[in-house]
C-alpha cells in the first residue's frame, strides 16, 4: 500500500500485518508503527504466485481416425482419411491481481479504480485512487484462476494417386484435397469485473442492490478473508472465450526419372500447392467491453492465401570410379506467394559423396522461412503482465552504466534515484501485425555415415552403421544406437520495422525466455528383442547451459546475486551475474510384447520415462515455475505408462 496522506502530508508505504481480518486501523500520526495494523513494506511482503501455477496440466483426449484405400488398377488408386478429436484440459494460475491507482499504467479500466472516502471499508477517511496511490491485493477469497479448455478438431482428406508411362519411363502423380477445422472454447474462473469493482469501492449511494460494497483493504490472515461471497457474486464472473481456425489445402505432385546420364538417371519431383487459412477469436463480452480486471482483449479475425510451386532434382555426377563410388548433387527451389506479405523463393543445394562402400559424406546449404500465422498477423491487442526488470529502478545502487542513468533521467525518472520498481511484472500490450514479414534462416549441414565393411566378418555383428545390431543369439538380439546433436551457432537478431538492428546476441549454450539452446544433446539406446518380446533402455543427455541471473531487485540485498543463488555472481554490477545449469541425464525404460492375431497384431507396452525421477536444474531466469520447460522434463517428472494396441495387417 503506497499513498500520500493529505491529512498529514506524509508518504505512506505500508503492508498489512498478518492475522488482521477485520477493518484495519491506521495511525495517521505514526503510519506503519506499533499502534496500528500495518508495518513498513519490504520485499518479504511480496506475493509468491509460483505455488499456484500448475506444472502438470490434466488432459483427456478422445479421438477417432479412419482411412480407406481403393485400387482401381496398378495405375490408379484412391484414398480418404478422417480424424475427429476432442481434448479437454485444465490449467491453473495464482489469484488474479487487483489494484487501486494508476501506477501500473495498464491502460485498462483498472487504472481508474479508487476507494472513496465514504466507502464503509475505508479506514483512512480520504479517497485513495489515481495519483500518488498504489494498493495491490491478490483476492485469495476468489481462489486461483482455473482455465478449462475444450478443443474440437476435424480433419478430412481425399486424393488420387497413380502412374503413367512417358517416353518409356514411369512417372508418378498424385492430387490431394484437405480440409481441417479446430474450434476451442475456454472457461476461466476467478475473473473479476473492474467496472463493478469500481462501483463497489465507491460511495454507498452508488452501490445499491444488487451492488455489494467491497472490503478491499481488509486482511486475509485467517484464511477466510474479508471479501464476502455476496461481493464476489457481484464483481466476479466466469470468463468464456472462443476461437476457431480453418484450413483448405489442395496439392498436386509429379515425380520420376527424365533421362539417363553416364552416372545414372536424372530424377525430379515437382508440385503445386494452394492453401487458404482463416481464423478468429471472440473474447467474453466483459473482456471485449474492456471491463475485465484481467487481461483485456479485442475480437479478431483474418485470412490469407498461399500459392507454392517447387522443383527438386537429383543429379548423379560420378558412379563407380576410384575414390568416388557415388557422387550425387541434389537441388531444390520453392516459389511461394502469400497474400499477407508477398512472394519470394527459397532454395537448397546438397552434395552426397560415397568414396567407398562403407563411407558416406554429405553436406548442404539451404534457405528456410516461417510465415506468420493468423494470430501473429491479425491478433487483437491484449495486456500481458511480463516479468521485466526496469533498468531505471534504484539506478544509483543497482550498478547500471552511467549512460543508462542519463537515459532514465532524460525520460523523466527522478535524478536522486528514488524510483524503485514495485512489482516484478510490468503490463505490456501484445497483438498482431498485418505487416509482419516471415522469419528467415540460412542452414548449413555436414554429415558422415560410416558402416565399416570389416565388421561384416565379425561373429558378434550383423549390422554396424552408426548403430549396432547383433546376430541372433540364444537369448535374442541386441541393438545399440547413439545419436548426438551439436549446436555450433545460434544468433538472434532483433530488428525494428525499418530493418535496423536493435540487438544481436549469441544464444548457443544459453537459456533465455524459457527457450534453452544446449550445445550438445545425446541419446544412447540399448534394445533387446526375442520373438514377440522387446525391451529398451534409453539415456538422454542435455549439456550444461548458462543464463542471466539478475532481476528488478539488482542492487538491493534481495537481488539474486546477493541472495546467493547465482553460481557466478557479480556483486559490483548485479546485472552481469550469471548462473550455470548443470548437465542432466534421464533414463527411460520400456518393455513391449507383439503377437500375431487374426487380421493383425495385438501388443502392449509398459514403460517408465525419467526412471530415477531426475529434477531439472533450477533456473533463475525462468518466467513462471523455476525451470526451462522447453528443454527439461518437469520436476518430479517420473512418468509411467501402459499402452495397448491392435494393428491391422
Amino acid at each position: 500500500m503506497v499513498f500520500s496522506d493529505p491529512r498529514t502530508d506524509s508518504f505512506v508505504n505500508c503492508a498489512l500485518d498478518a492475522g488482521v481480518t477485520g477493518l484495519p486501523v491506521c495511525d495517521p500520526d505514526d503510519p506503519c508503527g506499533d499502534g496500528d495494523d500495518y508495518h513498513p513494506w519490504s520485499n518479504a511482503d511480496r506475493f509468491n504466485y509460483a505455488p499456484y501455477n500448475m506444472l502438470l496440466t490434466p488432459s483427456e483426449r478422445l479421438g477417432v481416425y479412419g482411412q480407406v484405400r481403393y485400387r482401381w488398377s496398378d495405375a490408379l488408386q484412391g484414398y480418404a482419411k478422417a480424424l475427429f478429436n476432442t481434448r479437454e484440459s485444465v490449467n491453473q494460475a495464482a489469484p488474479e491481481p487487483l489494484w487501486v491507482g494508476d501506477f501500473a499504467e495498464s491502460g485498462s479500466l483498472m487504472d481508474e479504480i479508487a476507494i472513496h472516502a465514504d466507502n464503509p471499508y475505508n479506514p483512512f477517511g480520504v479517497t485513495l485512487g489515481p495519483g500518488e496511490t498504489f494498493i495491490t491485493r491478490r483476492p485469495l477469497e476468489s481462489g486461483p484462476r482455473v482455465f478449462e479448455q475444450e478443443v474440437d478438431t476435424r480433419y478430412l482428406a481425399a486424393g488420387l494417386r497413380g502412374e503413367f508411362e512417358y517416353a518409356e519411363r514411369a512417372l508418378f502423380w498424385d492430387v490431394n484435397l484437405v480440409w481441417s477445422r479446430s474450434r476451442a472454447e475456454q472457461r476461466k474462473s476467478g475473473a473479476h469485473n473492474a467496472r463493478r469493482m469500481l462501483r463497489a469501492l465507491g460511495p454507498p449511494q452508488d452501490c445499491t442492490d444488487p451492488c455489494v460494497p467491497l472490503n478491499f483493504l481488509g486482511g486475509q490472515g485467517d484464511g477466510s478473508g474479508t471479501i464476502t461471497a455476496a461481493a464476489l457474486e457481484w464483481f466476479g464472473f466466469a470468463q468464456r472465450d472462443s476461437s476457431e481456425q480453418e484450413l483448405w489445402d489442395f496439392s498436386a505432385n509429379l515425380s520420376g526419372e527424365i533421362f539417363d546420364l553416364p552416372a545414372g538417371p536424372l530424377a525430379f519431383a515437382a508440385g503445386f500447392e494452394h492453401r487458404e487459412h482463416d481464423g478468429g477469436f471472440r473474447p467474453d463480452p466483459v473482456v471485449e467491453a474492456g471491463d475485465t480486471a484481467g487481461l483485456a482483449a479485442k475480437p479478431t479475425s483474418g485470412d490469407f492465401e498461399v500459392d507454392e510451386f517447387y522443383l527438386e532434382i537429383d543429379l548423379p555426377l560420378v558412379s563407380e570410379r576410384p575414390g568416388a563410388e557415388r557422387l550425387d548433387l541434389s537441388a531444390a527451389v520453392r516459389f511461394f506467394d502469400y497474400s499477407s506479405f508477398g512472394s519470394d523463393t527459397a532454395g537448397k543445394l546438397g552434395l552426397s559423396w560415397r568414396p567407398r562402400g562403407d563411407l558416406l559424406l554429405r553436406g548442404g546449404v539451404s534457405q528456410g522461412f516461417r510465415a506468420p500465422n493468423i494470430g501473429e498477423l491479425f491478433g487483437g491487442q491484449a495486456r500481458f503482465d511480463a516479468p521485466i526488470a526496469d533498468p531505471c529502478s534504484d539506478f544509483l545502487n543497482s550498478g547500471v552504466s552511467r549512460t543508462t542513468v542519463e537515459n532514465c533521467v532524460a525520460a523523466g525518472v527522478p535524478d536522486d534515484g528514488s524510483y524503485a520498481q514495485i512489482g516484478s511484472q510490468i503490463s505490456v500490450l501484445t497483438g498482431g501485425n498485418p505487416r509482419l514479414e516471415p522469419e528467415t534462416a540460412d542452414s548449413y549441414t555436414l554429415g558422415l555415415v560410416y558402416g565399416p565393411g570389416w565388421a561384416r566378418d565379425l561373429a558378434w555383428v550383423e549390422d554396424l552403421s552408426l548403430a549396432y545390431r547383433s546376430p541372433r543369439l540364444p537369448f535374442g538380439r541386441i541393438g545399440l544406437s547413439w545419436r548426438n546433436t551439436f549446436l555450433s551457432d545460434f544468433t538472434e537478431i532483433l530488428e525494428d520495422l525499418g530493418g535496423g538492428t536493435i540487438e544481436k546476441r549469441s544464444l548457443e549454450g544459453r537459456t533465455e525466455n524459457d527457450r534453452g539452446k544446449p550445445e550438445w544433446k545425446s541419446t544412447l539406446s540399448l534394445l533387446w528383442t526375442s520373438g514377440d518380446w522387446s525391451a529398451s533402455w534409453t539415456l538422454r543427455l542435455i549439456d550444461e547451459m548458462r543464463e542471466r541471473c539478475s532481476d528488478f531487485l539488482d542492487g538491493t540485498p534481495d537481488s539474486l546475486a546477493n541472495l546467493g543463488v547465482c553460481s557466478d555472481p557479480d556483486f559490483d554490477d548485479n546485472s552481469l551475474s550469471t548462473n550455470r545449469l548443470g548437465s542432466s541425464v534421464y533414463h527411460d525404460l520400456r518393455v513391449g510384447y507383439r503377437h500375431p492375431v487374426p487380421g493383425g497384431h495385438l501388443g502392449f507396452d509398459l514403460g517408465v520415462n525419467n526412471l530415477f525421477d531426475r529434477d531439472p536444474p533450477a533456473s533463475q531466469s525462468a518466467s513462471l515455475n523455476g525451470y526451462d520447460a522447453s528443454t527439461y522434463d518437469l520436476p518430479g517428472g517420473r512418468f509411467a505408462y501402459f499402452r495397448l494396441s491392435y494393428e491391422l495387417d
